[in-house]
């Protein structure tokens, strides 16, 4: 799965939650983890446009949560940047 997705299946999930999530990143967090679209990485984009997205999933608001709960157990904005 981490390699290859047939048409139609996505990657691991974070990975659309993060590049959706991009503009509640800091500049600098954006320049060092280099993000764009997830539709211009080959990591993501090998299950086909209909796979980018999911009818009623909302990757954004699903990194802000993932945000969130992180902060709540306690890791800081640095340890988010090591992860």
């Amino acid at each position: 799965r981490c390699v290859y997705q047939a048409k139609g299946e996505r990657n691991y999930h974070i990975f659309y939650q993060l590049c959706a999530g991009a503009g509640s990143l800091t500049a600098g967090q954006q320049s060092t983890l280099q993000l764009k679209p997830a539709s211009q990485f080959h990591f993501l984009n090998q299950g086909g446009p209909d796979a980018l997205t999911i009818s009623g999933v909302d990757d954004q608001a699903d990194w802000a949560e993932v945000v969130k709960a992180l902060a709540t157990i306690g890791v800081t904005g640095g340890e988010l940047d090591e992860l």
